[in-house]
């Protein structure tokens, strides 16, 4: 009998190793299956961007004479593939205005895909990571100053593909506003005269009248804004110089109008144009059909 209840033991003892080792065996391809799918969540990717290196960055060419200019950043993945993030910025006044993604993307898609139908009209200018952390940063500052904040992708998302907006040191060489104001140009999907009024009022408020620039799109400023400007100017203890800029020319945006080759808003995509960043009427994302992730695309 002690002979056969020692042999029960020992049975019980390797099915209970066996029960264990299987177990074991499980959880770690649960685990390894949850990895992957960590891995490959683009979201999870770029709010971890900033322990990948810096792999490049680039900028319209002559972005300092302009209102909107297009900027680059990558960074380097595991395995050697790229992550990389565009923005839309306006250095005069609104700051970020968009911003997306794309994960996993081959070095060499970037040079013959990806930067030659961003910057069609000109080759980009390369620039330093520090550089793009300060025009982008301090864009969105400069902006945030007299009640603008940055698009939402940036503040959930793109922002980590930035170093922090105090890590890195900055040369205090790029100019944000213009002789000293913020210069309000409206770009192509600013058309709406309500728009442009809500981007004055907050001017107004927050600057002051005589404080700012308003560059009106054609030579009719839109009732909304006209009446706006009347109020505030009623409203004065003392006239205020008028904000409108003298020179219509001078501060249109440069290189996002439809010569470009550029997608707009409110024109017809190319086939295949996967690339260009693309703002609906109320900044809100229209993720394009293509092979690459973009944000807000199942």
């Amino acid at each position: 009998m002690a002979k056969k209840a020692k042999t029960n033991r020992a049975k019980q003892q390797r099915a209970l190793k066996k029960r264990t080792v299987r177990r074991q065996k499980q959880k770690r391809a649960r685990q390894i299956a949850a990895d992957a799918v960590a891995a490959a969540n683009p979201r999870r990717i770029i709010r971890g961007a900033r322990r990948m290196e810096p792999a490049g960055a680039w900028v319209e060419s002559g972005w300092q004479d302009v209102v909107v200019t297009r900027l680059a950043v990558t960074r380097e993945m595991q395995g050697g593939n790229l992550l990389f993030v565009e923005y839309l910025v306006d250095i005069r006044c609104l700051g970020l205005l968009g911003s997306r993604y794309y994960t996993n993307v081959p070095p060499e898609d970037l040079e013959s895909e990806i930067l030659p139908r961003l910057y069609r009209s000109e080759p980009p200018l390369a620039i330093s990571h520090e550089l793009a952390n300060e025009i982008i940063w301090g864009a969105v500052e400069y902006a945030e100053s007299f009640g603008f904040p940055p698009h939402a992708i940036f503040r959930r998302d793109t922002q980590f593909a930035l170093e922090a907006a105090d890590a890195l040191p900055r040369s205090a060489g790029v100019q944000f506003g213009y002789d000293g104001m913020p210069l309000y140009a409206p770009a192509p999907w600013d058309a709406a005269g309500s728009r442009q009024a809500a981007v004055v009022k907050t001017l107004i408020d927050t600057a002051g009248m005589g404080n700012f620039i308003y560059q009106p799109p054609d030579e009719e400023i839109p009732q909304e804004v006209a009446d706006i400007l009347a109020d505030a100017a009623g409203a004065a203890d003392e006239p205020a110089a008028s904000p409108l800029a003298e020179d219509p020319e001078l501060w249109m945006p440069g290189n996002v109008d439809e010569s470009s080759g550029l997608w707009l808003p409110g024109m017809e995509g190319e086939e295949g144009e996967d690339y260009s960043l693309r703002l609906d009427a109320d900044g809100g994302e229209q993720p394009p059909a293509g092979a690459l992730w973009t944000p807000g695309r199942e």
